[in-house]
C-alpha cells in the first residue's frame, strides 16, 4: 500500500504520462507495468523498456501489456520460444486465441515461419504462418505440410508451380472457380492428374468434366469403381471392362448405377446384351440385360417417335419394307394409339367408344395377312389393344360408397383373333 500516490499512478492522465516519461530505470518501469492502475501508463512504461529479458518477462506475466512487450522483441529464437509456449497447453486455451495471431505478425524470418508451418497443429495458426512465406524455395519445401488448400495454392504459386495451384483449386473450389482452374491445367496428357480430380474433387461438375477428358479405359474403370461416376462409365468402350464392372461385387453392392453400365455395354455390343437376356439360368446380369433391352425398346418407340411411324405405316397402304425396317430397330410392336369406334367398342366390351389399338389391329382391318405375319413374328399380340373399363372400388371408408375408377385393360387374344378372322386374316399363321 503506497503512503502516497506516485505520479505515474495519478488520476490525471497528463500528470501520470509526464511522470512515466521522466523514468528511465528499467526496474522502476517494470514496476509501473505491474502496478499501475492505468493502461496508458503501463503501455508507456513498456515502450521505454529495452532489456529483452524484462520484455520477455512481461509477455508471460502481464496479459494487459504482453502484445506491446512482444512487439519490442526482435530475436527470432525468442519469438519461436514464445510461440511454442503459447500455442500448446493451458496458455493456448486461455491466451492463444488472441495472442498467437499478434505474435505471428511479429515473425518475419522465413525459416522460423517454415518451422511453425511444419510443427503447428492448429490449422488457423499454420495458415497464418504460411501466408507470410515469400521465399520460393521455402514455399516449395513446406507446401505439402499445409492443411488449408487456399494456403497451398498461394505457396504453389510463389514456388512457380502454377499447375499444382490450378490442381488444388480444381479439387477444392466451388463452381466456376473450380471449372476455370481445371481448364488451366495444361498437362492433360497426365491422366492420373485428371483421375485424382475426378475422384477427390469437391464439385460434381468438375469431377464429371475431369472424367470427360480421360480416354484411358483402365483409369475410367478405376473412377467408376471408386465413385460410381456415370460420366466415366459412358466413356468406357472396352466391353471387357464393362463386363468386369457388372461382375464386381463391390460395384453392384456399393452403387446403384449398374443399369448405366449395362446400357453402355448395349451401345458397345448390342448382341452381347441380347445373349445375356436370353441365357437360361436366372441371374442379376440376365435381369439387368432384359431391363436394358426393354428400356432401349421403349426409348426408340417413344422418344424417337418410331411407334407412331409404325402405326402410320400399317394403317395406310402398308409398306412392308418400311414396317420391317422399323421392326428391325427393335421397337415395341404393341405400341398403342387411342381411337373412337362405337361398333368395335361394343364388340370388344368397352364402356365407351374409346379404345386403344396397335399395329396388328390395322393388319387385320386391312386384311393384310403378310403384314399380320410379320408383326406377330416380332411379338405382336393382344396387349396393345385395350378397352376402357370402369368399376366401383371400396375405399374402406364409412363416409362414402366407394370410388369410380376408369381404366384400360388388354382385350383377350380370342377377341383379337375373331376380329382378324372377320377381316380374312389368321393371326399366328406364320
Amino acid at each position: 500500500m503506497w503512503p502516497f500516490t506516485p505520479g505515474w499512478n495519478s488520476k490525471n492522465p497528463q500528470k501520470r504520462m509526464k511522470a512515466v516519461a521522466k523514468i528511465s530505470d528499467q526496474t522502476k518501469l517494470l514496476k509501473i507495468v505491474y502496478e499501475s492502475d492505468y493502461q496508458d501508463a503501463r503501455i508507456g512504461a513498456v515502450a521505454k523498456i529495452s532489456d529483452p529479458a524484462r520484455l520477455l518477462e512481461i509477455v508471460y506475466k502481464s496479459r494487459a501489456t504482453q502484445k506491446e512487450a512482444i512487439s519490442r522483441i526482435s530475436d527470432t529464437a525468442t519469438l519461436l520460444g514464445v510461440f511454442k509456449d503459447f500455442s500448446t497447453g493451458w496458455r493456448a486455451k486461455t491466451q492463444g486465441i488472441t495472442f498467437i495471431p499478434f505474435l505471428l505478425n511479429q515473425i518475419q524470418n522465413q525459416e522460423a515461419l517454415a518451422q511453425i508451418v511444419s510443427t503447428c497443429s492448429k490449422q488457423e495458426w499454420q495458415t497464418q504462418a504460411a501466408s507470410k512465406i515469400t521465399d520460393p524455395e521455402i514455399a516449395r519445401r513446406v507446401v505439402n505440410q499445409v492443411s488449408d488448400w487456399k494456403a497451398r495454392v498461394r505457396l504453389y504459386t510463389i514456388s512457380g508451380n502454377e499447375q499444382k495451384a490450378h490442381y488444388e483449386t480444381a479439387i477444392h473450389a466451388e463452381d466456376e472457380e473450380a471449372l476455370e482452374a481445371l481448364d488451366r491445367i495444361v498437362d492433360e496428357e497426365d491422366e492420373e492428374i485428371l483421375y485424382s480430380i475426378a475422384i477427390n474433387g469437391h464439385n460434381d461438375n468438375v469431377k464429371d468434366k475431369a472424367a470427360g477428358k480421360i480416354s484411358n479405359q483402365d483409369i475410367l474403370a478405376k473412377i467408376a469403381l471408386a465413385s460410381g461416376g456415370t460420366l466415366a462409365v459412358s466413356r468406357i468402350t472396352d466391353q471387357r471392362i464393362l463386363i468386369g464392372l457388372l461382375e464386381s461385387d463391390k460395384f453392384i453392392r456399393t452403387y446403384s448405377i449398374h443399369h448405366h453400365v449395362i446400357r453402355q455395354l448395349h451401345k458397345v455390343n448390342k448382341s452381347l446384351v441380347t445373349e445375356m437376356a436370353a441365357q437360361n439360368e436366372d441371374s442379376e446380369l440376365k435381369r439387368l440385360a432384359i431391363q436394358c433391352l426393354e428400356n432401349a425398346k421403349a426409348f426408340r418407340t417413344r422418344e424417337m417417335g418410331l411407334g407412331p411411324k409404325l402405326l402410320e405405316a400399317c394403317k395406310t397402304n402398308p409398306d412392308l419394307d418400311l414396317v420391317k425396317g422399323l421392326l428391325d430397330e427393335g421397337i415395341d410392336v404393341n405400341f398403342p394409339e387411342e381411337i373412337e369406334d362405337d361398333a368395335l367398342g361394343k364388340a370388344w366390351g368397352s364402356i365407351s367408344s374409346r379404345l386403344k389399338v396397335s399395329s396388328v389391329y390395322y393388319a387385320a382391318l386391312k386384311g393384310n395377312q403378310a403384314l399380320a405375319d410379320m408383326l406377330t413374328a416380332h411379338g405382336a399380340d393382344a396387349s396393345g389393344c385395350q378397352i376402357e373399363r370402369e368399376e366401383w372400388r371400396d375405399t374402406g371408408s364409412i363416409h362414402d360408397w366407394g370410388e369410380h375408377v376408369v381404366y384400360y385393360e388388354a382385350i383377350t387374344m380370342d377377341k383379337l383373333k375373331k376380329f382378324a378372322a372377320d377381316h380374312g386374316v389368321t393371326l399366328g399363321s406364320a
